[in-house]
């Protein structure tokens, strides 16, 4: 599905990114503390990394982990553990099962973090064995996203893959594959379910292709909020649809599914929809009277 590795100059065509959010040293235990605790408690996901004083000689001593690295979507704490330890709080959320802790080679991590205290480690993900299974060979954080960002399945791709499975290829009357049947989409959510284990897949296409206009920064940065919800209510088995929920000032979530029907009428009066039509030049609209 997915490219094995990439190259430096194929990296550097590529968009940079950077945490969008609020960044907090932690060198001691007292009230910023106890707020990044019960922050990073609040979050289903939450990203985990720690960082060790490197040694550049046999003779040298091998130093201890000095940072942890702990990360929601809006901030991200760094606790300097060489000068505080591994306070209880601490070890508590790296235990709890509610929070996934999602890293890269996090064995070594975790095994540094507990020669300062030991704790059962729960709920850690470690993202080299996932993409271990789709191909990907690169290990480093850096490369792995950026062997998503623009890995893709062709049609040749599918093609291959059903052949390599002893799957059959439908063809027409003139040996060509049968698109209606060999469907990008539909393979790709079948086998993302698989490695998954969901009970159901169901694969929608986007709207974009019938726009005049690719989406814009805005669209897609609503995309990935809504994405990454997704990805979050899957792995806490919320059933839902996913968008801005107008009854709840507009905040991403799963809209519950009985909330979603037709029937209802466009208020033409919204800001937004006003706003558009002052950019695109239309004029304004005016209230008439239906005999």
């Amino acid at each position: 599905m997915f490219i094995e590795t990439i190259k430096p100059e194929q990296i550097e065509k590529l968009e940079y990114a950077s945490f969008p959010g609020k960044i907090i040293v932690i060198d001691s235990v007292g009230a910023e503390f106890n707020r990044a605790i019960n922050y990073l408690r609040s979050q289903k996901i939450i990203g985990f990394d720690t960082e060790t004083r490197p040694t550049f000689t046999p003779s040298q001593p091998r130093f201890g982990v000095a940072l942890l690295q702990l990360s929601g979507p809006e901030k991200a704490y760094l606790f300097r553990i060489n000068n505080m330890g591994m306070h209880r709080r601490l070890c508590s959320l790296l235990a709890n099962p509610k929070v996934v802790k999602v890293g890269a080679a996090i064995h070594d991590d975790i095994r540094g973090l507990q020669k300062h205290q030991d704790f059962r480690p729960a709920a850690f993900v470690d993202l080299q064995k996932i993409v271990c299974e789709w191909g990907i060979r690169d290990k480093s954080v850096k490369k792995m996203a950026a062997d998503l960002e623009i890995g893709e399945m062709t049609l040749n791709d599918i093609i291959a893959e059903m052949k390599k499975r002893g799957e059959e290829v439908p063809v027409d009357a003139f040996g060509h594959p049968r698109l209606d049947k060999v469907n990008v989409g539909q393979y790709v959510g079948k086998r993302f379910g698989e490695l998954l284990g969901a009970e159901k897949v169901q694969v929608f296409k986007s709207g974009y292709f019938a726009r005049s206009a690719a989406p814009n920064k805005k669209d897609l940065r609503l995309i990935e909020k809504c994405a990454r919800k997704a990805v979050e209510c899957a792995l806490s088995g919320v059933s839902g649809v996913i968008g801005p929920d107008e009854n709840d000032a507009a905040k991403i979530r799963a809209c519950e599914f009985p909330r979603i029907k037709g029937g209802k009428p466009f208020n033409v009066r919204k800001g937004s929809f006003r706003k558009m039509i002052e950019e695109i030049g239309q004029p304004k609209l005016r209230k008439s009277r239906v005999k």
